[in-house]
């Protein structure tokens, strides 16, 4: 039978011998690959002669550049007739075609000269090779001859299908065999003892073999106790022979624990490091001084590395397989004061299925559950409800719901929450800290400063309750002496740890209290010491450079208050040290660069009344009392008692100098004219701020009777009655003003506010809205007018002004007072 191979294309004859090799395949003697036992199709009709064209065939096959799997080839008219085979780089035979075709393909670059070529499909020659082909390439390629050397003849094996199959059959026999004579020898070796190598010899052999082994060579065995234990010795010999019992220690710990105020955490830690010591196997001791260990060092209250030391007594404790729902509470702290609050409940869950009575633990829920701020979510609420019904003395919960509310603004809210705590826990002074920082920042100094002294009688460590009351005390006490020692003493205790921003705030205000009590020196190297931990610490330059002014250095000061004036300063602090740069240019007598300053610091805060006062003081220096008192009455636009009100003390201070010397130099430049309404109108104003109501009434009375139109005067008198609180008489007054100008938004400010303590609640929230359209934009005005709406009756709109005071202002104290006074 005739077969064709299907990957040469070459035809040969071959006999069937069997239906093992028809399945299988012949081999073909032209390529030596197989090919299945089918006959070759019947010979194709002749083609037609080249020229004619069919509608069916094309006139010649077109050779791809990359040809795919081609059709069956058209075989020649007869076997005499030419016909050449292609051979592709790619392995595929194509063919038989005329030689004009052939050539064609190579004129047009379709076959390259590696290719090869076979007129019979039996000898293949590449066709730079070839004597009927190559002088095409030679001359395509403009006489470089093509390298003579073809690919390499490949030698296939012949394969026959017994033969492979038979080597299969052995191989497969022996496998089966091999399997088979391990298998009988270890049943064997299993039945007779005689073949098993002694216990004994093993180890001998074992010894000889580490002999021939140098011993420099063998490895070094490490052992050693493990951290738990290292620190369970070290526990050991601090508190070893040591009296009471671990049990003892333990209840008195838990029960300073349980107060949880710095000073009774503190006096917790030796009693129970002694109860672990007296008996390193109480896994309930383990576990509380673990917890206790996270607390300390999530307060400051001990080494951070406590943290770490509470993981060692959590594997102790774990040995003793006792006490399963303490532990894991301890590892719930562990995992909130290592911010992993994720990972608390599944733990807190497990503990609770053991203890489900526990309220500490349905409290260590509700602080997984704070969001990201740290305020309380409607779940951390849920749990907190828990506590409190388990143990309805949790104080501990009340304090969060106060720091919650805090950070909501909800100032009333927390300040119950927070007078709750300290009813069920009188001597918390973290607490009665709080709340002297909520009365600080309604603007109430006074109240503040009594709860900071509360928390200190209960803890002197308490760091924060001491450094705010030092501030009060240098700042609105005039008592810089008593709060440099406070300063300086806190710095100094044992038990107080502060990090560098702690330290630094803390040097600024030491310096500040000890340049007002009158050692500059000293305030100088103080400012030096937060300076080395930090060169460009704004405060710290500013509070080194009044120093230098205090010892007379004022030109050296002024770089210090430029370098300090480059940082991202808010609006307010940024006045105050461009004022104090004007004040110490102004000593240094650099007048110009004095009035720069003042004008900057007016710039920054537009309201800032100070820098107005000394810019006219310079002014006088200058020789010109007339624009030194037209550029003060230029503020008219502003409120004028806007920096007078309370503000949380801060970094930046130095008390404003007294007017009276600048008064009289104002009044003595009117009495030189007859006719001054201007200069009388100016010494009016610094009297009305130097506190003089009666003084600035009767210089006003008078400049208005040169000027009967004068705003300024008006004004300012109708501001004294304001300040003195005859609101009736204001009223009048600012009616009057009105008639004369309503162009100031500000005089429509201070006439809303007195109608509003008249209780005319509708003329007032007019006038506040229409001092809106004039260009105000205060916060102190929005809480104001928050308070007209709600004593109107309208508390949702209320709300919305208290929000517009607060995108201005969010630290603002009068919105603090008006948000709870309205108790929105």
């Amino acid at each position: 039978m005739d077969i064709r191979c299907i990957h040469c294309r070459y035809r040969f004859a071959a006999e069937s011998v069997g239906l093992l090799q028809e399945l299988t395949g012949a081999v073909c003697p032209s390529c030596g690959r197989e090919t299945p036992m089918q006959e070759s199709a019947p010979e194709p009709p002749p083609r037609p002669p080249e020229g004619s064209f069919t509608a069916e065939q094309p006139a010649e096959p077109e050779l791809p550049d990359e040809p795919a799997e081609p059709a069956e080839p058209a075989e020649p008219a007869a076997e005499e007739q030419a016909g050449w085979m292609i051979l592709k780089e790619n392995g595929k035979v194509y063919g038989p075609f005329t030689l004009d075709v052939v050539i064609g393909w190579i004129e047009e670059r379709k076959i390259n000269a590696a290719e090869e070529v076979s007129p019979d499909g039996v000898e293949w020659w590449s066709f730079g090779e070839h004597e009927d082909f190559a002088h095409y390439f030679h001359a395509r390629l403009d006489g470089i001859s093509v390298p003579e050397a073809g690919i390499d003849p490949i030698l296939f094996r012949r394969r026959t299908p017994f033969r492979d199959f038979f080597r299969a059959l052995v191989r497969f026999v022996f496998f089966v065999a091999f399997t088979a004579a391990m298998a009988a020898g270890v049943w064997f070796s299993s039945q007779h003892s005689w073949l098993v190598l002694p216990e004994g010899s093993v180890a001998t052999l074992v010894g000889k073999a580490k002999g021939l082994v140098p011993k420099d060579e063998l490895p070094a065995a490490v052992s050693g106790p493990r951290p738990g234990d290292v620190l369970i010795q070290e526990l050991v010999t601090s508190f070893g022979g040591g009296d009471g019992n671990s049990w003892e220690q333990l209840m008195r710990g838990r029960h300073l624990m349980i107060e949880d105020t710095n000073a009774s955490l503190r006096a917790a830690r030796p009693m129970l490091e002694a109860a672990v010591a007296l008996n390193p196997a109480n896994g309930l001791a383990l576990g509380a001084l673990a917890e206790l260990y996270n607390i300390l060092a999530a307060r400051s209250l001990g080494e951070r590395d406590l943290q770490r030391q509470s993981i060692y007594l959590l594997e102790r404790a774990q040995e003793g397989k006792s006490w399963q729902a303490e532990l894991l509470r301890a590892r719930a702290t562990f995992l909130i004061y290592s911010e992993h609050p994720e990972e608390v409940e599944p733990v807190v869950r497990e503990a609770i299925a053991l203890n489900p009575r526990d309220a500490q633990l349905h409290f260590l829920l509700g602080l997984a559950s704070k969001d990201a701020r740290g305020k309380l979510t409607e779940k951390a609420l849920g749990h907190f409800d828990d506590t409190l019904e388990l143990d309805p003395g949790f104080h501990g919960v009340w304090y969060e719901l106060g720091r919650s509310e805090e950070l909501f603004g909800r100032l009333w809210r927390a300040s119950e929450h927070y007078e709750k705590k300290i009813e069920l826990s009188p001597s918390s002074p973290a607490t009665l800290t709080r709340l002297g920082g909520l009365y600080e920042a309604l603007g109430r100094p006074d109240e503040a400063a009594s709860f900071y002294d509360r928390a200190i009688v209960f803890d002197p460590d308490e760091k924060a309750a001491v450094l705010r009351r030092a501030i009060l005390a240098y700042q609105r006490d005039g008592q810089p002496a008593a709060a440099a020692a406070m300063l300086a003493q806190l710095e100094t205790r044992e038990n107080v740890t502060m990090d560098i921003r702690e330290k630094k705030e803390l040097w600024c205000h030491l310096s500040a209290a000890q340049r007002l009590a009158g050692d500059p020196a000293a305030a100088m190297t103080t400012a030096d010491r937060a300076l080395s931990e930090d060169p460009h610490y704004a405060p710290a330059l500013f509070h080194k450079a009044l120093a230098m002014v205090a010892v007379g250095d004022a030109v050296d000061s002024l770089p210090l208050f430029t370098r300090a004036d480059s940082g991202g300063l808010d609006n307010w602090s940024r006045a105050l040290l461009q004022f104090q740069e004007g004040r110490s240019a102004h000593a240094a007598g650099q007048l110009a660069d004095a009035v720069d300053a003042f004008d900057r610091a007016i710039d920054s805060y537009p309201a800032f009344m100070p820098a107005f006062i000394w810019r006219a003081d310079v002014r006088l220096d200058l020789g010109d009392p007339y624009l030194a008192s037209a550029e003060l009455i230029k503020h008219l636009g502003v409120d004028p008692l806007d920096y007078a009100r309370p503000r949380v003390a801060g970094l930046y201070y130095e008390p404003l100098p007294a007017l009276e010397p600048l008064v009289m130099r104002m009044l003595t430049a009117a009495g030189e004219q007859n006719y001054a309404p201007q200069l009388h109108t100016s010494a009016g104003v610094l009297l009305f701020h130097d506190g003089r109501f009666e003084d600035a009434s009767r210089v006003l009375t008078r400049a208005l009777g040169q000027s009967a139109r004068s705003k300024t005067a008006l004004f300012y008198l109708a501001l004294i009655a304001y300040r003195e609180g005859d609101f009736r008489v204001a009223a009048k007054r600012f009616d009057r003003l009105l008639e004369v100008s309503r162009s100031k938004g500000i005089f429509h400010v201070y006439r809303a506010d007195t109608l509003f303590e008249l209780e005319q609640f509708e003329g007032a929230s007019e006038s506040f809205k229409e001092s809106f359209g004039l260009g105000i934009r205060s916060s102190w005005v929005h809480g104001r007018l928050a308070e007209v709406m709600v004593a109107a009756g309208d508390p949702v709109a209320g709300q919305a002004e208290i929000e517009r005071g607060l995108q201005l202002d969010p630290d603002s104290c009068s919105v603090a007072a008006s948000r709870f006074r309205t108790r929105l």
